[in-house]
């Protein structure tokens, strides 16, 4: 018989049994635990500050701002071992142990409710019955003292009776969302199941007295919140990748309107020139009559010769038919020919197209930049752009080939930029977004042969 008092547990007298053995086996055992629990805590720790500081940093991102606290309330369900070795003495290690597995479980339920954009009424219940257990483990610490073991028993069927109805309520909706292909339900599931499993074991296996690991329900929530972390850490990865891909389509837009800007001064200088080149042509005519008269056929050829090299500059050329597309191959052309670049366009489309002036903006300011600053990079070799672009009743394709210094940086099938060291561009997933929305396609790839990179697109409507 062995008469003990534990004043820093929910429950009086002996609640673990204790380790007999030699003094050196029992504080490996204990050091294990400790480190264990160490991982287990600081990783948990760890990931829950970086939520929460993109959930912050990115616009106050509700769901990694759930995922956070998540993690922390984690580390108070699991880190009463580590506690109990640092400090001696009484704390609220078990009451706290309570309060943060059943905000744990609520925490999911707000988080799979928000992933899934789940709108049932009967969820607001469930997660309701979880605030009713929040509370219910924060008030019992202060409850006990004139309490009954009436209340404790109650308490620990709640405690078990949340557990379950918890437990099944996220397995029903996961497999829900799994049916209807819900993204990020099938990583959410695996967890999920885990977890029901650890429950299952923790019925199967009630002796089971787990001495460095941790209980089963424990072990699984470290599972669950893993996936659920995988989950949240894609969706926080799409979001910025869209957001990327917005501000990458409104910088195209502006790139555009100053391009109109810079034609429409070029017009005006155009239509000057052409004002003084009809205003002069009565004094070429009196020239090209005095070369008549004269016979002086060799003199007259060269002098409309030179004069037709003078006025040819003054008639802008034109590309397409569609006026977006026209002044984009315009400001490109120009740009080309200042830094040296040969450039050839076939551009067969027509003024109305099923395909929103910003998505052809985005588009094609993307891809002629790219191919830009690529031959900008050249320093040997031809440098040229070739451009392509066929339209059919319900199609558009688009060819581009550029020339290239053959140093094309790929990283797990993806381009990388050339504007930052080892950062990945935005540009061309732009046009993966716009040609998906259109239901097309793109590919990409580099001919090491001719080290040329080809760009093709191809819209449906």
């Amino acid at each position: 018989m062995i008469a003990v008092s534990d004043f820093s547990h929910l429950y009086s007298g002996l609640t673990y049994p204790p380790a007999f053995g030699e003094p050196e086996s029992v504080s490996r055992l204990l050091s294990a635990r400790l480190i264990f629990r160490g991982i287990f805590v600081a990783f948990a720790l760890a990931i829950g500050a970086l939520a929460l500081l993109v959930g912050i940093a990115s616009g106050r991102n509700a769901t990694a701002i759930l995922y956070g606290i998540l993690c922390l309330f984690f580390v108070g369900y699991t880190c009463y071992p580590v506690l109990q070795t640092l400090f001696s003495g009484f704390y609220p290690f078990y009451a706290v142990e309570n309060l943060s597995f059943c905000a744990m479980l609520a925490t999911v339920m707000l988080l799979q409710k928000k992933m899934f954009g789940q709108k049932e009424r009967l969820s607001y219940l469930f997660i309701g019955f979880g605030g009713f257990m929040i509370l219910f483990s924060a008030v019992l610490p202060f409850a006990l003292p004139s309490g009954s073991l009436l209340i404790m028993g109650a308490y620990s069927f709640a405690v078990m009776a949340y557990e379950w109805v918890t437990a099944a309520y996220l397995t029903v909706t996961a497999a829900r969302a799994v049916m209807r292909e819900r993204v990020h339900s099938q990583t959410l599931m695996c967890g999920i199941l885990i977890f029901d499993a650890a429950l299952v074991m923790d019925r199967l296996l009630p002796y089971h007295e787990p001495v460095v690991t941790g209980w089963f329900p424990e072990l699984a929530s470290f599972a669950l919140v893993l996936c659920i972390g995988i989950a949240v850490a894609k969706e926080v990865g799409a979001k910025y990748k869209d957001s990327a891909v917005i501000e990458e389509r409104m910088n195209s837009m502006e790139r555009l309107a100053e391009t109109q800007r810079v034609n429409y001064d070029l017009l005006r200088e155009r239509v000057k020139e052409t004002k003084t080149a009809q205003h002069d042509l009565r004094h070429h005519f009196v020239m090209i009559e005095g070369f008549l008269q004269d016979r002086e056929y060799d003199k007259l050829e060269s002098y409309v010769r030179e004069y037709q090299a003078s006025i040819r500059h003054i008639q802008p050329a034109g590309y397409s038919k569609n006026p977006v597309v026209d002044v984009l191959a315009r400001h490109y052309a120009l740009l080309a020919e200042q830094n040296g670049i040969s450039v050839t366009m076939k551009l067969e489309i027509s003024r109305d197209i099923k395909v929103s002036d910003a998505d052809l903006c985005a588009l094609l300011s993307n891809l002629l930049e790219n191919g830009l600053e690529a031959c900008m990079r050249q320093e040997k070799g031809e440098r040229y752009i070739h451009l392509s672009i066929g339209q059919k009743p319900s199609m558009l394709s688009i060819i581009m080939e550029n020339s290239t210094d053959g140093k094309v940086l790929g990283r797990g099938g993806a381009f990388l930029s050339s504007k930052a060291e080892g950062r990945k561009g935005y540009g061309l997933d732009s046009i993966r977004a716009i040609a998906a929305r259109y239901g097309g396609d793109t590919e990409f790839c580099y001919d090491k042969d001719r080290e040329v990179f080809i760009s093709t697109v191809l819209l449906t409507f």
